[in-house]
């Protein structure tokens, strides 16, 4: 079941008509969403995991993947009003995401949390020997 609501949502992105992006596209990428989560929930992948550790920083740098999907899928000729325009800016959407966020997640987040984890415990370390 969860199999043919995946691909009933990347058909619906297919078959996605312009007047129905602002309700057919979230409807079907929810679709998608919903489906691959309850359909993978329990496998355990490598790269699965990195894309959970790395979903914070894919937050925060979604919406500037829009805008550069935007801008690949328009050098491209392909628009979101066609069926393979909106299937398209879609997958280039969740492919640009994933790699920026995860590029940021590595080269950002990953060492800012260590550089706090290590005051922090630092300051444990002194708080203890002055208490002690």
């Amino acid at each position: 079941m969860l199999s043919i609501m995946l691909v009933a949502g990347f058909a619906g992105l297919a078959y996605t008509q312009a007047w129905g992006l602002e309700v057919w596209l979230p409807l079907t990428s929810t679709l998608i969403v919903f489906s691959t989560v309850f359909l993978f929930d329990g496998v355990r992948l490598a790269t699965m995991r990195v894309l959970g550790d790395a979903s914070y920083s894919i937050y925060l740098f979604h919406t500037l993947s829009f805008l550069l999907t935007r801008h690949i899928i328009a050098g491209s000729g392909l628009t979101v009003q066609t069926r393979w325009g909106a299937l398209s800016h879609f997958l280039v959407y969740m492919g640009v995401a994933a790699l920026g966020g995860v590029a940021i997640h590595f080269m950002v987040e990953k060492p800012l949390t260590e550089q706090l984890g290590r005051l922090v415990r630092r300051r444990k370390t002194v708080a203890t020997a002055l208490a002690g």
